[in-house]
């Protein structure tokens, strides 16, 4: 695994299990992503990472390489002037699994090979009209094809607990 930093980029090249948390990243420059992954990847997870690129060319997150898997948790990526996710042309069989990642667009490459994955949290409460919480009260999550994703019963306190939803997947 190699990871260092080059004016203000962190690039993860060939690497495995890397953990970045609790991170804010600021580029000024151009030509510049905040995190850039090349090589083979796997395991690699970022969690609570808030990255900002104010340069042209500039993503907030960069992925190039075969194999590059990595998960992303809770986080905000918001390139101004470029594409918030690039998604190179020699990206192949790569899956890439953002929560509660908040972004604008993508790019993927001619020739990028590989799934986005793209994911929100869901909280249920149910309560009465006279807004009594409902205990026990069964719930069932559709998707927008009518099919039931979740079925599941609320807690005494009117809650579910907290599910994964996927929004859509991107290849």
């Amino acid at each position: 695994m190699t990871f260092w930093s080059f004016f203000g980029i962190i690039y993860l090249l060939n690497s495995k299990s890397v953990k970045v948390s609790n991170t804010t990243i600021t580029i000024n420059s151009n030509n510049a992503a905040g995190i850039a992954f090349g090589g083979n990847q796997t395991n690699n997870t970022l969690y609570n990472v808030n990255i900002r690129t104010n340069g042209s060319n500039a993503p907030a997150l960069n992925v190039s390489g075969n194999y590059v898997n990595f998960t992303m948790f809770n986080s905000i990526l918001n390139a101004a002037s470029t594409n918030d996710i690039y998604i190179g042309n020699n990206s192949i069989k790569g899956e890439w699994n953002l929560t509660n990642v908040t972004f604008v667009d993508i790019l993927f490459s001619v020739g990028a090979n590989g799934t986005l994955n793209v994911h929100w949290y869901l909280d249920v409460y149910v309560n009465y009209t006279n807004g009594t919480q409902v205990s026990g009260a069964n719930v069932t999550i559709r998707d927008k094809d009518n099919n039931s994703i979740l079925q599941t019963f609320t807690n005494p306190n009117g809650f579910i607990k907290t599910t994964n939803i996927l929004e859509y997947a991107q290849t």
